[in-house]
C-alpha cells in the first residue's frame, strides 16, 4: 500500500495513474470533494487528513510501506512547504515507513534565493536527517503551466517567459511524467532509495515552444511582446524564480534520463495528449 498525498493535484493525480496495478490510498482534505470521489471511483482508498496535521497523517499511513510527498506554499507561502514537511515527517518516523518518494524543485540544492525553492531545499534536509529511506525527484519548469491550445493565455504565458529568458532555452517536464518517475521509484526502493534525479524532458527557447504548438495543432501560437522588466511587476517569489530563470536555469541532465526513463514526452507531445 501507498500513500499519496496531493492526491487531486498534478502531481499526486499522476502519480496514482501510474500506480495502477498497486494499493493505494489518497491523503485528501475533504473526501466528499468531487475530485475525491473520482479517485474513489478509480478504486483509490481515501484518507482524510491534513499535511499539516500530524496525527492525521499517522492514520493515514497505517498499513503502507511507501509514502508520495509533495508539499504546496498555500495557502500562506513557502513556509507552509516546511511545516507540512516536518508534520509528514514525525507521522512517517513513527509509522516507520519504508521509503517517501519527495518531488522538490531542480535548484533546491543551490542557494537560489527563490522561496519556495528554498522552502523545498529545506525539507529535503529534513527528509535527509530523518533516517527514513527516501528518493528526491527535482522537476523543472511544468508544461503544465501552459496551455495546450493557443489563445490569450498562450499568448500571455509565452510572452511572459520570453521577458524572462529572452532566447536561452528552459528545461521543460510534464506531470504526466513526474508521477512516472515518481511511481517508479515508489515500486523499487531497493534501486531508487538514496538518489537524487533532477528531472526534465526537453529544453526549448521560447521560439521552439511556439513551433511546438505548429506542430501539435498545425497553427503557430503567438506571443505577448513584453519588456524584460515586466517580471519584476510578479510577486517577490515568482519574479525572483523567473530573474533565476535567466541567470541560472535548470541543470538536469536529459540525454541521461532519456536513457534512464524512455518515452518521456516532448513539449509538442505534450500539447497533443489527454492526460
Amino acid at each position: 500500500m501507498f500513500l499519496i498525498t496531493g492526491a487531486t493535484g498534478q502531481q499526486g493525480g499522476a502519480t496514482i495513474k501510474h500506480l495502477r496495478d498497486h494499493k493505494v490510498r489518497a491523503l485528501v482534505r475533504n473526501s466528499n470533494s468531487e475530485a475525491s470521489k473520482k479517485l474513489a471511483a478509480q478504486g483509490v482508498e481515501l484518507a482524510t487528513g491534513d499535511l499539516t496535521n500530524s496525527d492525521s497523517i499517522y492514520d493515514a499511513l497505517e498499513g503502507c510501506d511507501g509514502a508520495f510527498l509533495v508539499t504546496t506554499m498555500i495557502p500562506n507561502g513557502p513556509q507552509d512547504e516546511i511545516v507540512q514537511g516536518k508534520a509528514f515527517l514525525e507521522a512517517a518516523k513513527r509509522r516507520n515507513i519504508n521509503h517517501i518518494v519527495y518531488t522538490s524543485v531542480d535548484g533546491a540544492e543551490r542557494n537560489s534565493g527563490v522561496p519556495h525553492f528554498e522552502s523545498k531545499g529545506e525539507v529535503e534536509r529534513l527528509i535527509a536527517a530523518s533516517g527514513l529511506k527516501h528518493t528526491i525527484v527535482r522537476p523543472v519548469a511544468f508544461m503544465d503551466n501552459f496551455p495546450k491550445r493557443s489563445g490569450i493565455m498562450s499568448f500571455l504565458t509565452l510572452g511572459l517567459f520570453s521577458a524572462a529568458i529572452y532566447d536561452k532555452k528552459v528545461q521543460l517536464i510534464s506531470a504526466y511524467d513526474i508521477g512516472r518517475v515518481s511511481a517508479t521509484a515508489l515500486k523499487d526502493p531497493a534501486r531508487y532509495a538514496g538518489r537524487v534525479i533532477p528531472l526534465a524532458s526537453e529544453a526549448l527557447t521560447v521560439s521552439e515552444m511556439q513551433n511546438a504548438y505548429k506542430e501539435a495543432h498545425g497553427s503557430l501560437a503567438w506571443k505577448a511582446y513584453l519588456p524584460g522588466f515586466t517580471i519584476s511587476f510578479l510577486s517577490s517569489d515568482f519574479s525572483k524564480m523567473f530573474y533565476w530563470f535567466r541567470n541560472h536555469g535548470y541543470k538536469a541532465d536529459i540525454p541521461s534520463l532519456r536513457q534512464e526513463f524512455p518515452g518521456m514526452l516532448t513539449f509538442s507531445q505534450w500539447l497533443k495528449s489527454k492526460d
